[in-house]
């Protein structure tokens, strides 16, 4: 389809995707790492150190100006994780007792907790002015993603919800081409999938299993915060 373009349009394109090209400066990484630092650091705490969060501990620790001060998580053994790949860190079980100790010590907060404890945690972050990357499902009902929403708003805070696509510079670009107007109203959307319904299908609660890290948990918990705080 032939799209001709005035020159005003191209000025408005040009600076949307100049906008894009700032935020994805280092590709897929979360909205929190376009924070500034007053000290030129963006300090980042984890709450969880395993499976998912761990691969966004991974991908976020890469950037240049990201300094990883503390994690918390109710596993010892992946307290122990992080310790030996962040040593400088502090380490914690409890993500209150955290939120409490680092203050004003850092910047943003990655939530990669279990699903049932996004909003809460989300929710005292934004309250302490701290930017949030929170892992999916960001809520169990509208009504918690709308107050989260509202929360953000109030707070100022940087948001971003983990679907790592959508850090992509690719994706954001498509953002900034649509909302440059350039392409003009949308009539159509088409959305493709390679899932073969897994996600649709009933799923069976698993057995239960024994809290993680009860068996030796303090003389680990010693080891793991040992010089650290």
């Amino acid at each position: 389809m032939a799209n001709k373009i005035n020159r005003r349009g191209f000025i408005g394109l040009g600076a949307a995707f100049a906008a894009a090209g700032c935020r994805t400066k280092f590709g897929g990484f979360p909205a929190i790492t376009s924070v500034r630092s007053p000290n030129g650091l963006l300090r980042h705490m984890s709450i969880g150190c395993g499976n998912r969060a761990w691969a966004d501990i991974n991908a976020i620790c890469t950037h240049k100006m990201i300094e990883m001060a503390a994690f918390c998580d109710v596993d010892s053994k992946y307290l122990v994780q992080a310790k030996a790949k962040f040593p400088k860190a502090r380490f914690y079980r409890d993500w209150r007792e955290m939120y409490e100790a680092e203050g004003d010590k850092v910047d943003s907060v990655l939530v990669g907790a279990p699903d049932h404890h996004h909003v809460a945690m989300a929710t005292a972050a934004m309250k302490r002015g701290k930017h949030v990357f929170l892992e999916k499902p960001m809520a169990k009902t509208m009504q918690e993603a709308a107050f989260l929403r509202q929360t953000a708003k109030e707070a100022g805070v940087v948001t971003q919800m983990g679907t790592q696509y959508n850090a992509y510079k690719c994706d954001r670009q498509t953002v900034a081409l649509l909302k440059s107007g350039v392409l003009g109203p949308v009539e159509h959307v088409y959305l493709f999938s390679t899932r073969k319904g897994k996600s649709r299908r009933r799923r069976l609660m698993p057995k239960l299993a024994p809290v993680p890290g009860v068996a030796g948990s303090a003389s680990t918990l010693e080891r793991v915060t040992e010089g650290s705080r």
